[in-house]
């Protein structure tokens, strides 16, 4: 019984670590070029950095411009019948 499961985990393991060498083997990327010249990966573009970054600036600043400052204040007021009144006054700067 025990030959068995020692031969078992031999194949488990033989077999486990070809999936590993497969997935590793698949992660390489083939050399592309483009008239005899090495194309690489789209991320290693120093273009594609820059305009990330303006994209970036710009939807921030989109973002944070189109807000105007409000103040808003609400006073609570009580009469001497118990009876509450709230006004809400709302100032733009």
């Amino acid at each position: 019984m025990k030959q068995l499961t020692k031969s078992a985990a031999i194949i488990f393991s033989t077999f486990f670590l070809s999936l590993i060498q497969l997935a590793l083997y698949a992660q390489e990327a083939p050399e592309v070029k483009v008239n005899n010249t090495d194309v690489g990966t789209w991320i290693g573009q120093n273009w594609i950095w820059v305009v990330g970054v303006v994209v970036l600036l710009l939807i921030l600043l989109l973002a944070s411009g189109g807000r105007s400052r409000a103040s808003k204040t609400t006073t609570v007021r009580r009469d001497n019948d118990g009876r509450i009144t709230t006004v809400t006054t709302v100032t733009n700067e």
